[in-house]
């Protein structure tokens, strides 16, 4: 009963494991979502030079819509426009007076594949621009004058430093008659968010307004499976009574989606980078807009007869520690899974033990040993009980043979064999089950976790990517160390079983050929513990076997 218990443990791992490996994590996808109406939300923070308070909202009144059909672009940007430059210490944000969009988001603590500072405004396929973010639509002409207008700014250049740690850029576009249409834009020294304020007028107003993040979102990866275990693409998180709920619009196929109800915020997202767009006041929809050209734009709908909206505008590294201090549930937006309340304190823990060690590296190592010590006491308990199955195998494959043709009566005397030494035949799977949960969550943190994004530890260079060497010497050693750790694991399975479960170790190094290496370290270090422990185990419990002898054949019942 042991070994089918453990069998199944380990093949369940590994289906699970190389299904993630082999195919993208689906994600729900929205259809049709029906508005409803939900308690106020209030996002409490401290102001501080290094953060962005985001208040409290007040939810939209419920209004239901789904799927509608697409609608077209504001258009390309027109030539000509001024670029403005605003420098907040974490990013170099380029502004255009033509439209007064945002023309490039340098993110100057993370670098691209060439070294250069990550940019998050994007095209499709390297074509020229669809549209840029903060561009306008509307239902009317109102929208072609404020995408191709010229806008009078407020100053060229706006450099934050810890002596000025605020500032801001106003833009307005003067209009024929009393029209207007004005964008202020405030900034904080150390924050990837930024305050922004609409404010439009006239003689017509415009019915409905949308302000937009697209065509995209920098900062891919180029492994080919950027989606593995990350979330990728629009999200959306709506409030309701049951709590917030995240919507992931995964389609592939052009679309144009409207989320009604209390929105909380919605987003873009490459692997370790997005862009959110997160309401001050009430929003009447979230948008969602895929073309056949593969651009996609989120936005915020706002009524046009109001003359003023306002939200905030998250662009930078999808760090859980970081987003959490802006409020506004914005740590939703890192997925750790069915397991997160596993994965969001051990990755709190990874990053204190790196304020220790200077080094993603150790830390893994560290934590490792941290999670092995407070495991001990079960491993240990599993690997005893083990041992006292594998010492019960000769009496065991004694009695199959006696009651070969009585399987009732096989069961009632392996139960009584059990009974007389004491041994529970789950006794070496359960404590291994209990540490399964544990184990994914570790995982989940360490394949999608941006802190191991170009983190080096000795002659690696990235731990978030594969081992790019000509010899992968991790996933050797976690092969090998695997294999030691079977060989020296007592084993209850018959001889035909043990050799299928010694091919494990082949499977494993090749499935692991192309993980992350930070992920790599956890499970080498893991099975060297699991050595070094399953050795003092085996020296503190060594005993003889069971002896074979067994009860003579019972005699034929009479008739």
């Amino acid at each position: 009963m042991e070994k089918r218990a453990i069998l199944a443990a380990v093949v369940s791992i590994v289906i699970l494991i190389g299904w993630q490996y082999l195919f993208f994590r689906p994600a729900e996808r929205a259809a049709e979502i029906e508005g409803q109406g939900s308690q106020e939300r209030v996002a409490e923070v401290e102001r501080t030079p290094s953060q962005a308070e985001i208040p409290q909202r007040r939810p939209a009144p419920p209004r239901g819509e789904g799927v509608i059909a697409a609608s077209p672009w504001p258009g390309p940007l027109a030539e000509g426009g001024e670029d403005i430059t605003i420098d907040t210490g974490v990013a170099r944000i380029v502004l255009t007076t033509r439209g007064a969009a945002i023309k490039q988001v340098h993110l100057l603590h993370y670098a691209d594949e060439t070294g250069e500072p990550v940019k998050l405004v994007v095209a499709p396929n390297g074509e020229a621009l669809p549209l840029l973010p903060l561009q306008l639509r509307s239902t009317d002409p109102f929208a072609q004058m404020a995408n191709e207008g010229l806008y009078q700014a407020s100053q060229k250049r706006l450099t934050l430093s810890p002596d000025a740690p605020q500032g801001e850029i106003s833009m307005t576009l003067q209009g024929n008659g009393e029209g207007f249409l004005r964008k202020t834009l405030s900034f904080q020294y150390g924050s990837y968010a930024t305050d922004v304020r609409l404010e439009w007028g006239g003689a017509v107003m415009p019915e409905g307004l949308s302000v937009l993040w697209g065509p995209g979102i920098g900062g891919e990866v180029s492994d080919g499976r950027a989606g593995y275990y990350s979330t990728l693409g629009p999200v959306t998180l709506l409030g309701g009574a049951g709590g917030a709920r995240r919507v992931e619009d995964d389609s592939e196929e052009p679309q144009f989606l409207r989320h009604r109800g209390d929105i909380m915020w919605t987003s873009l997202h490459s692997k370790y980078f997005m862009a959110a767009l997160i309401p001050r006041d009430s929003a009447e929809g979230a948008l969602v807009e895929k073309t056949a050209d593969g651009t996609t734009a989120v936005g915020l709908e706002f009524p046009g007869d109001k003359g003023e909206a306002s939200f905030f505008l998250y662009a930078g590294p999808k760090e859980y520690s970081h987003l959490k201090t802006y409020g506004a549930s914005l740590d939703q937006a890192v997925d750790f899974g069915f397991f997160g309340f596993l994965a969001k304190p051990l990755l709190l823990g990874l990053n204190f033990l790196f304020k220790l060690t200077a080094s993603y590296g150790w830390s893994i190592i560290l934590l490792t040993v941290f999670i092995k010590l407070v495991f001990a006491p079960l491993t240990h308990k599993s690997t005893k009980s083990m041992q006292q199955m594998a010492k019960l195998q000769p009496k065991m494959k004694s009695l199959r043979e006696i009651y070969k043709g009585d399987k009732q009566r096989l069961n009632e005397e392996v139960m009584k064999l059990y009974r007389e030494h004491k041994v529970n035949p789950l006794g070496g799977c359960l404590p291994l089950l209990l540490q399964i949960p544990v184990f994914f969550a570790l995982y989940r943190v360490l394949l999608s976790s941006i802190e191991l994004r170009q983190a080096p530890f000795l002659w690696i260079n990235d731990l978030s990517a594969a081992e790019a060497t000509t010899i992968p010497v991790f996933v050797i050693a976690m092969g090998a160390s695997m294999w030691l750790q079977q060989k020296m694991s007592p084993t209850s399975m018959d001889p035909t079983q043990a050799k299928m479960m010694m091919f494990m170790p082949i499977l494993f190094t090749f499935l692991f050929w192309s993980f992350p290496v930070g992920l790599v370290i956890y499970w080498l270090a893991n099975n060297l513990l699991s050595i070094g422990q399953q050795y003092m185990t085996n020296k503190m419990t060594s005993s003889p076997a069971v002896s074979a002898k067994a009860p003579s054949k019972p005699a034929k019942r009479a008739k």
